[in-house]
């Protein structure tokens, strides 16, 4: 009895993973800035302070910043080790409020000396909750899509990808729900590969914990039940789409009480990879930087 027990929650747990419970809204697109309006409205500050033409290999960090609340730290952080001098930095999980002297991101990038645009996600008390791209060269063609919608009843937030355009290649940040299975985080994650050009590049927290979720409960690792793992999966989808997993081999990038999780990960078109890894040098945030370096093909 013990056995069939077992097998059922395995199929179960497995069934999960691939397909999930939620229902999405797939009837998703890309909206211009000058589209969104009012508190969730796009703010962009597009010429950096000294300009700088990529004629070289181009250098992408994406680090989820918890909040980004240390931002004179964090700009520290972001010119040390293998992430210093970064042509283009893809930010998650950082907030503003009206009480401070600008908005996180506006700080950051001018500490940087880099272009930034932030794009909310979503009302946080008095501020807002959201994205960002900085960028030493211009950015045009700002762009925000709201994600799949798979209806999770916990913790129901807004899910956004932002788009730019940096020397004439398509840089997305994003960050995906937490409580899917990994056939609807694929979902999720091809959405925002819509509409790219020949050479994009997508990247930022994608969540891709260890665990089946029936509903908004995460029941089982997954690696107790099955040989799959969530990140693999992930990666597979997108190098079907033509997005190989640039940062697969780096090794984790979240740490917390139960332990260490890849969630991060980068993902390009139309480049080959030079060096790839994760800086862990920093506690500024329960995630840490995750950057490659790419040379067009």
């Amino acid at each position: 009895r013990r056995s069939a027990v077992l097998m059922r929650w395995s199929a179960i747990a497995v069934m999960v993973l691939l397909v999930g419970c939620g229902v999405p809204n797939l009837d998703v697109e890309w909206m211009t800035a000058d589209q969104i309006e009012g508190a969730l409205a796009v703010e962009i500050d597009a010429l950096p302070a000294e300009p700088r033409a990529v004629d070289g290999p181009l250098r992408v960090v994406s680090f989820n910043v918890e909040y980004g609340a240390e931002t004179e730290a964090i700009a520290q952080a972001l010119q040390r080790g293998a992430v210093a001098d970064a042509d283009v930095i893809l930010v998650q999980e950082i907030e503003a409020y009206p009480g401070e002297n600008g908005s996180r991101t506006a700080r950051i990038a001018d500490l940087l000396g880099m272009a930034y645009v932030y794009a909310p996600a979503r009302k946080e008390g008095e501020g807002t909750h959201g994205l960002a791209v900085l960028s030493r060269s211009d950015i045009r063609n700002v762009r925000v899509m709201t994600l799949p919608d798979f209806q999770t009843v916990v913790r129901d937030r807004r899910r956004i990808a932002l788009a730019v355009e940096v020397e004439g290649i398509d840089v997305v940040s994003i960050h995906l729900d937490l409580q899917l299975g990994a056939g609807e985080r694929v979902q999720q994650l091809l959405a925002a590969t819509s509409g790219l050009g020949e050479q994009a590049i997508i990247g930022g927290d994608l969540n891709t914990n260890p665990y089946a979720w029936i509903d908004v409960v995460p029941v089982v690792p997954i690696g107790a039940v099955s040989e799959l793992e969530v990140p693999a999966l992930v990666d597979d989808a997108m190098a079907d789409a033509g997005f190989p997993a640039n940062t697969a081999g780096s090794g984790p990038t979240h740490q917390s009480p139960a332990g260490e999780l890849r969630l991060d990960s980068v993902y390009a078109r139309g480049f080959e990879v030079d060096d790839a890894g994760v800086s862990r040098d920093s506690e500024l945030s329960d995630h840490w930087p995750v950057w490659v370096q790419l040379r067009p093909l």
